[in-house]
């Protein structure tokens, strides 16, 4: 390749001062070849063969209990982990690969290692034992886990360094931690803990009633530095519930074989994150101390599950059809949330409300339909329905609060009291009075000055089901499995960047609909020249490639978010079972299964389950996403 670099000179400034002066120089080695040589823009087979990544990981895990039994109905029981992990990872990128903002020009090296130690230990003592009719268990104990770790990494320009500043180099791809070329050092240690005492109870009648509660009480670390100020770095926990088994306490019609119902309430905790709020960072280079990034954190409270339920479980004939109903109530409060401010702080704040309520259920019906032919079949269904209840208010008035999310930060999820969680906003057309779309003199859409004033959906489905079968018949067995969910949104940002670039479908389309039919041209009065059209839905023609290029890319996501509804072949097994084949009852089963096999249903150009990360906020964006893929194999199993 060739590309400008500099040496320098020592010369005079005309002013009785002395100044450097950089003269262009060529720096050589390998170059990227690429049709589209932008920002952000790589040639795929560039970036596997010359930008690697190497991760090593070393891991020792071990595991101890033991358990005594004191009195008949009095155990002691201890257990005891520690983990120990150390990973290291070198990372080389080569000159000519584009970043976001701008080329590498002369490589960059980055290597790192970290290390993290912990242990978890609990002890309890628990009693079980029956008085005539009724049963008693119960169990108390405590927990101790600790987690602590220290890690370095470095950053650096791939090229040699001269510290005289005499001579920019010119050698590149040096990827050697010894390069040292204006990189970067960082060096850290990290440490949490957090202990608990616990209590549970049941009480049982005739093996038909069951009562049950507990309570847990834990310490948490991140909570102690805030004792000057008379917070609490402990909280504690309840849940109890009930079952019963109604066909053994009152006669019930002879179809219907088995009933339980249940109920329970319980609360969970999670700790802040383990973040030191007030941390201040100092310059190795000036000494100058600079202030922590947070906002004074007023008042910190663990976040809180609170949680409800109520079901039956019902079975008919014997068993043969079999109804299970939850209704579920959650309410998650105190959520942790960080939120800009004014003065640019991050201020931490715990806040609002979430409620999620809804039902599950399952139905299965298993039929004899001959000796040897059997047929079972299950139906799944799931509702969910959440609402923001509260959110964060400053002076008794709601506090905007958003997470720009997906590429270029395209996409906001609003927390706005009355709307639900996972709400998506973003930056529509600039629209006439008439409500059409707004256009240069050639063609190109404007965006609204209304920056994520459109909403475009909710990330999540309300509806998920799912439908099984298995039929078997002597030893022959076939199952499949059809699930989806109805509702939800999903993005694609892949069908964006094709778009701006002219390589999608719907851009080939447009051009095939241009060459034939000739209205489809638009009239440039600028250059006075004729592109070819496409005509939007209320008439007017635009040209077809200013158009894609002022939607495509990250320029208005709202054409880009598509209905994730959706339903496929999720399963389908077939397989064989040799009985007895290394003894009696040693059997031996082979299957050939197929997994995600085809879309029933969907509309989106992408799979809607794609996720280009585990985070909430991630989960339903393709961004050149690996492709949903499709897998056949075989399964054995055998049977002693």
């Amino acid at each position: 390749m060739t590309n400008p670099g500099s040496v320098s000179r020592l010369v005079d400034a005309g002013d009785g001062t002395m100044k450097w002066n950089y003269d262009p120089v060529e720096l050589e080695g390998p170059m990227q070849n690429w049709l589209y040589m932008a920002a952000d823009q790589n040639n795929p087979y560039w970036l596997v063969r010359n930008n690697n990544r190497t991760n090593l990981e070393d891991r020792a895990y071990g595991y101890i209990s033991s358990s005594f039994q004191i009195i008949k109905s009095l155990k002691a029981q201890a257990r005891f982990s520690l983990d120990r992990s150390r990973s290291k990872y070198t990372d080389s990128r080569m000159a000519t690969t584009q970043y976001p903002t701008q080329m590498i020009d002369r490589g960059i090296y980055s290597e790192g290692s970290s290390s993290v130690h912990e242990f978890y230990l609990d002890g309890m003592l628990s009693y079980d034992d029956t008085f005539g009719d009724f049963s008693v268990s119960a169990s108390g104990g405590a927990t101790a886990h600790r987690a602590q770790g220290e890690g370095n990494s470095m950053f650096e320009i791939a090229s040699p360094y001269d510290y005289t500043l005499r001579r920019v180099p010119t050698i590149i791809n040096e990827f050697d931690y010894r390069t040292g070329s204006g990189g970067s050092r960082d060096y850290w240690k990290t440490s949490d803990w957090d202990k608990g005492l616990f209590v549970t109870g049941q009480l049982g009648w005739k093996e038909l009633v069951y009562l049950e509660g507990s309570y847990r009480h834990d310490w948490y670390r991140a909570f102690t530095q805030f004792r000057a100020k008379k917070i609490r770095d402990n909280y504690g926990y309840f849940s109890f519930g009930a079952n019963a088994l109604v066909h053994g306490l009152v006669e019930l019609p002879d179809f219907i074989t088995h009933l339980k119902v249940r109920t329970s309430y319980s609360e969970v905790g999670n700790s802040i994150p383990n973040i030191l709020y007030v941390q201040q960072t100092k310059s190795r280079t000036t000494g100058a101390v600079t202030a922590s990034n947070f906002a004074r954190y007023e008042d910190p409270k663990p976040e809180m599950l609170k949680s409800f339920e109520a079901g039956f479980d019902i079975s008919f004939f014997r068993n043969s059809l079999n109804w299970d109903v939850t209704y579920y109530n959650t309410s998650m409060n105190n959520n942790y949330l960080a939120i800009g401010t004014l003065s640019g702080l991050t201020k931490a704040v715990n806040t609002g409300v979430i409620r999620n309520q809804g039902i599950e259920t399952t139905l299965s019906y298993s039929w004899a339909i001959t000796k040897d032919l059997i047929w079972k079949t299950g139906a799944n269904f799931a509702y969910n329905h959440n609402v923001i209840e509260d959110t964060y208010t400053e002076n008794d008035k709601a506090y905007p609060v958003a997470q720009n999310i997906g590429f270029g930060g395209k996409f906001q999820i609003k927390y706005i009291k009355g709307g639900k969680y996972g709400d998506l906003y973003a930056t529509d057309f600039a629209r006439n009075e008439d409500g059409s779309i707004r256009l240069l003199s050639n063609g190109k859409p404007l965006l609204s000055s209304d920056k994520f004033g459109t909403y475009v959906g909710n990330m999540n489905s309300p509806y998920t089901l799912g439908w099984n079968n298995s039929f078997s018949y002597k030893n022959f067995n076939l199952y499949f499995l059809i699930d989806g969910r109805i509702g939800g949104k999903t993005v694609s940002f892949t069908e964006a960047f094709l778009d701006r670039l002219g390589l999608s479908q719907r851009t080939a389309d447009a051009r095939l609909a241009a060459e034939a039919d000739p209205s489809l041209v638009f009239i440039d009065k600028e250059f006075n020249k004729e592109l070819p059209g496409m005509r939007l839905d209320d008439g007017r023609i635009v040209p077809i490639q200013q158009w894609y290029e002022g939607i495509g890319g990250d320029i208005n996501a709202t054409q880009y978010v598509y209905d994730a509804t959706n339903f496929r072949m999720r399963e389908v097994s077939f397989g064989y079972t040799f009985n007895n084949v290394f003894g009696v009852g040693q059997n031996l089963s082979l299957s050939l299964v197929g997994r995600n096999l085809f879309f029933v249903y969907n509309k989106a150009p992408v799979d809607p389950d794609s996720s280009l990360s585990t985070q909430n906020s991630l989960g339903n964006f393709d961004i050149f996403n690996m492709p949903a893929a499709r897998s056949i194999g075989f399964s054995a199993s055998i049977t002693f």
